[in-house]
């Protein structure tokens, strides 16, 4: 009887799991899975430039610890992994970029202009490459965690 019940309740969890925002870690515990996401910065405009200031206050969405640039060129990529812990906010400084997600069985990507006030935010666990789609384009990461 005990057994048909935990069948039971392992079968409600694959099926909570299919839902794509959940998964067990490495010590079978179920985890929700956070999920990638697009959000704008706010723009200041002038006929003589444009201002687009970056607060780390409680309202951004990870604590900043490390920052560093990558400088792509066109029709290459870079990246092609996850982090385990690490959450990363990709800015386009120059140029366009094409960011490639996977989680799950799902596959999305995200276009970053200069142009726009856009960032995007890769949380842990989502697989990730970044294509360049202009020679000479530069993209500014935020990470949330030091390497080790």
């Amino acid at each position: 009887n005990n057994f048909f019940h935990n069948l039971l309740i392992y079968i409600d969890i694959f099926i909570y799991c299919k839902s794509k925002k959940y998964f067990f870690n490495t010590y079978n515990q179920l985890i929700k899975m956070k999920l990638p996401k697009v959000f704008y910065f706010k723009k200041f405009t002038k006929i003589s430039g444009k201002l687009l200031p970056i607060t780390f206050n409680n309202k951004f969405p990870i604590k900043v610890k490390r920052m560093f640039f990558i400088y792509g060129r066109k029709k290459y990529k870079r990246g092609n992994h996850a982090h385990k812990k690490c959450s990363q906010v990709f800015i386009p400084i120059m140029g366009k970029i094409k960011i490639s997600m996977k989680y799950k069985q799902t596959k999305k990507s995200v276009f970053l202009s200069h142009n726009l006030s856009k960032a995007l935010l890769v949380p842990p666990r989502i697989w990730s490459s970044i294509e360049f789609l202009n020679n000479n384009s530069l993209v500014l990461i935020l990470a949330d965690h030091k390497p080790s």
